[in-house]
């Protein structure tokens, strides 16, 4: 059974200074877990940090979920428009969510998929996971 659920999500506005690319990529994704363990039915924070390695200014749309041990997935739409990266920014997006009271124990995985609409770099699609155990 899939679950689809809609989560506070706080988009940190604030624009940060991108790390230099290293590759021809256009953007950087990295996600990250605050807590390697969960009760089921907590709470947990995921973020997604988008870094702009492109140049140019980009347009990109951010898809996070998370994947729990039994395969149930739960999304999180966001309900925003693309976001857009100027050249050598990052932007941070910060979800934190209920964890389901009938989630599975074992590992569980956010995953942030973020894919570049326009103008450079459009149809690069970059993915980064970020485990954690439901207990």
């Amino acid at each position: 059974m899939k679950r689809l659920v809609t989560a506070l999500a706080i988009a940190a506005a604030a624009v940060l200074p991108a790390a230099p690319a290293a590759a021809q990529e256009p953007v950087h994704v990295s996600a990250h877990a605050s807590f390697p363990t969960v009760s089921a039915g907590g709470f947990q924070d995921a973020d997604c940090l988008v870094e702009n390695t492109s140049g140019e200014p980009i347009l990109v749309l951010i898809s996070p979920q998370v994947t729990y041990a039994d395969g149930d997935v739960q999304r999180f739409h966001l309900n925003q428009p693309p976001t857009m990266l100027g050249a050598d920014e990052a932007f941070l997006l910060s979800i934190g969510f209920a964890v389901p009271e009938d989630a599975a124990a074992g590992t569980a995985t956010f995953e942030c998929t973020v894919r570049v609409v326009g103008p450079a770099g459009a149809g690069f699609t970059q993915t980064a996971t970020a485990p954690f155990e439901v207990v």
